[in-house]
């Protein structure tokens, strides 16, 4: 058996002050870049399971601010336009 004496769930309380503190600017837009890493099929590690294994959307979070960017998009397997590493997109 692997699991012998049941589940674990552990809970991590987190702060993060929040004046002040808006991730986009409304008024004139965001600077974007596509990611170099790919987002992640259900296949592999279903997004809607809120696990700890987040690097692949940690990565491209980096990748972005290095860049000077606000956030980086990320592609799925096979080149489509799939989300941010912390929002969706939409085309309107």
């Amino acid at each position: 058996k692997f699991n012998v004496y049941g589940t674990t769930l552990i809970i991590l309380a987190e702060w993060k002050p929040t004046e002040g503190a808006t991730t986009y600017n409304n008024t004139s837009g965001i600077a974007l870049i596509s990611a170099s890493q790919r987002r992640n099929s259900p296949q592999t590690v279903d997004s809607k399971i809120h696990h700890n294994n987040l690097i692949n959307n940690i990565l491209p979070k980096i990748q972005a601010n290095l860049a000077g960017c606000d956030d980086a998009i990320m592609l799925d397997l096979e080149g489509f336009v799939s989300e941010t590493n912390a929002t969706n997109i939409f085309m309107v």
